[in-house]
């Protein structure tokens, strides 16, 4: 839409805060599928990051890319989420073969 907000567009975490201390997030940033990763061993309450900007009624576009070699099972196999407002989350996971 002409009034959307980009928040990443793969150049760049310029959008995006720690939630934790509101540093700059220590995320991997893949230039070359413009995609950001969460470096792995990163303490995972360290690792949450928010908008800096703060939004109320809003309508979302999310593109989310599952891990190139998969390994494990279950939230192990690829696990995301998106948390709206601070409260509600969106929870994106591969559920391939996944009971639940």
């Amino acid at each position: 839409p002409s009034d959307a907000v980009v928040l990443f567009d793969g150049s760049n975490l310029e959008e995006w805060i720690n939630s934790k201390d509101k540093s700059t997030p220590s995320w991997i940033l893949n230039k070359d599928d413009k995609s950001m990763t969460i470096q792995r061993g990163q303490d995972q309450k360290n690792a949450t990051i928010q908008t800096k900007k703060s939004f109320g009624s809003v309508q979302l576009h999310i593109e989310w890319k599952s891990p190139t070699k998969i390994n494990g099972k279950g939230q192990q196999r690829g696990n995301s989420g998106v948390f709206l407002q601070g409260r509600y989350e969106i929870q994106i996971l591969d559920n391939n073969n996944n009971d639940t």
